[in-house]
């Protein structure tokens, strides 16, 4: 077997992608339909199921659709040398076929990304070479998992990390490890969760890839949330922030700033989680229009709402849903819309604001 490596420099969660949500909006898995856990992964960060702050496991954070597309990038270059043995036009067209299904998962055509992925598969797994059957494998657990196939999921996550073992530790194990994680965690194996993002955070180094920490730190975040450990899930939420922010990475650093928020707010601590929501929406605000996602201003608005809320301060939450309600006509889906609505017109009622609430009722009405 040859030695080349198949490490790949892992890139930020971002989810796509999770892929964060009407404040913590329960998953909704598409069937036979994906995204990646980063490649969005793009989970959650590759292509993940994590929505605004976190989309649960369908696919994983925004912010592993980016690592996957990173990983993607990376592994391709990292199997770019062409060598004179038989095996070589065969891994070629692994790789060809592996850069058609991120294309068609890309655009949504999930079926089409599924046969590319095992047609590549079967290819690589004829020559000596591991890498192209690792990128193989662990896209197809990207696509499981962002079609709710969580148990297949597993499988192919698995078996890329036994391959990968094989042929190097480091960056390209510890994306791996941080996608099979964020699995086992939805599946409710948190100990075994666990264990596999404490390896990836060991096998990532933050001074010389804050992306691929950020990524592994955001992800056992949402692991520890998920089992209402919220002080801890804080900490490492609020680590991938500023490792998202060293890696220039302004997108995922907001989304990151979310989920340590909404982590303190949950763990009690008010006072800090009200800063750190505000620069959630502010840095998304910055972005340019195309790169905004609206979700994360509108999920980082309520939690700011239900802040003043604690602290009694009634009208200023009212001037937070009241933008949350404004941002969501353009950018929030039906479904979306009625949440917020729901939301502000509960707020309304409540301090006698039945101007707001009237006009709120006729809002949500229309959308039927």
């Amino acid at each position: 077997m040859s030695t080349r490596t198949a490490s790949i420099p892992l890139a930020a969660a971002a989810s796509r992608p999770p892929s964060a949500a009407a404040v913590a909006r329960p998953i909704r898995w598409e069937r036979r339909s994906c995204d990646r856990n980063s490649p969005s992964h793009r989970p959650d960060s590759a292509a993940t199921s994590l929505g605004a702050g976190d989309r649960g496991v369908g696919p994983a954070p925004r912010f592993l659709a980016v690592v996957f597309s990173v990983f993607v990038a990376g592994l391709l270059t990292a199997c770019g040398a062409v060598e004179s043995d038989p095996g070589t036009s065969r891994q070629s067209s692994a790789r060809f076929l592996v850069a058609a299904g991120d294309t068609a998962l890309e655009s949504g055509r999930l079926e089409d990304a599924r046969r590319r992925y095992e047609e590549a598969l079967s290819l690589a797994s004829g020559t000596s070479e591991k890498a192209e059957e690792v990128l193989a494998l662990n896209q197809l657990g990207v696509l499981d998992e962002r079609q709710g196939a969580l148990e297949d999921a597993v499988n192919h996550y698995q078996r890329a990390l036994e391959l990968q073992q094989e042929v190097d530790e480091g960056p390209g194990e510890a994306l791996i490890r941080t996608n099979l994680a964020g699995v086992l965690s939805a599946l409710g194996r948190h100990d075994e969760a666990e264990r596999q993002t404490a390896r990836a955070i060991e096998l990532v180094r933050p001074d010389s890839d804050p992306l691929g920490a950020a990524a592994a730190y955001a992800r056992r975040g949402r692991i520890r949330e998920r089992a209402g450990h919220h002080a801890e899930a804080a900490s490492d939420f609020g680590a991938a922030a500023t490792l998202y922010d060293r890696a220039g990475r302004p997108a995922e650093e907001a989304t990151a700033r979310l989920m340590y928020g909404r982590a303190l707010f949950a763990s009690g601590d008010t006072r800090h989680a009200i800063p750190e929501l505000s620069r959630a929406q502010e840095g998304i605000q910055r972005l340019p229009r195309p790169k905004q996602d609206p979700r994360v201003r509108i999920s980082a608005l309520q939690l700011l709402a239900q802040c003043y809320d604690r602290m009694g301060q009634r009208q200023n939450a009212l001037t937070f849903r009241e933008r949350a309600v404004e941002l969501a006509r353009t950018a929030g889906d039906p479904a979306e819309r009625r949440t917020v609505l729901a939301d502000a017109i509960a707020a309304a009622d409540a301090v006698g604001r039945d101007d707001l609430a009237s006009a709120w009722r006729r809002e949500a009405a229309g959308l039927d």
